[in-house]
């Protein structure tokens, strides 16, 4: 089962600092920040990932009200506004994915683990609102890549071309553009806009597999 993470799942998180000292939550931050740009091509921001949790820590801090009502101690505190801080960042980046010409794509009979187009939509669909994280788990790998082969079908022929040139034909946007007899620019805007009319069939279908799972669980709920 795919590891479930993000604020929600903070709970059993191991996270450590000491009241009045930033500094001493740094392992504890540097964790976290893996575990935020995990499963995305995000690794250039990880300074700005770890400043954005050192800010937060040394901004929250004074924040922290030991007879609050939620009763939560110092660390629960400041551990939820950290990994809150650092998955909205995420998802504000990954709107942004630019799926760059300078990125080395897989060819389509490569292993898996590195197709940027598959693994930034697949991120992009774990970060979207709206969509619970058990929708995700549940429309598996192999189906999100289905569902992507079927969308890819439906877009226009030179999107649809560039795609599989850049993605899956290993090509750089210069080769494209050559490949295809258009200027870099025209490769770039066609990828663009492409990609954007991916994740939002891609997004849309999952929205509607999660409204499936609610009207089966109301039914369900009804009949017991």
């Amino acid at each position: 089962m795919k590891e479930k993470r993000g604020p929600k799942y903070n709970g059993k998180c191991p996270f450590f600092i000491v009241q009045g000292d930033a500094l001493s939550a740094e392992p504890s931050v540097n964790r976290c920040v893996r575990c935020a740009m995990r499963g995305a091509s995000l690794q250039r921001f990880a300074e700005d990932f770890y400043q954005l949790a050192m800010l937060t820590i040394v901004e929250e801090m004074p924040k922290y009200n030991p007879e609050h009502p939620s009763g939560a101690s110092f660390i629960t505190f400041i551990k939820s506004r950290v990994c809150s801080s650092l998955w909205r960042f995420r998802k504000q980046e990954l709107r942004y994915l630019p799926f760059a010409h300078d990125e080395e794509p897989m060819a389509e009979d490569a292993p898996r683990k590195a197709n940027l187009l598959v693994d930034g939509l697949t991120a992009e669909a774990c970060s979207a609102a709206g969509i619970e994280t058990e929708v995700i788990e549940h429309v598996m790998e192999e189906q999100l890549i289905a569902i992507l082969r079927e969308k890819m079908a439906t877009l226009p022929k030179p999107e649809h071309r560039v795609l599989k040139l850049k993605f899956w034909g290993n090509l750089s946007g210069v080769e494209a553009a050559r490949e295809m007899g258009v200027s870099e620019g025209r490769v770039s805007q066609l990828t663009h806009s492409a990609v954007t009319r991916l994740k939002t069939g891609i997004l849309r279908e999952l929205e509607e597999k999660q409204a499936e799972r609610q009207l089966t669980a109301a039914k369900a709920g009804v009949r017991s």
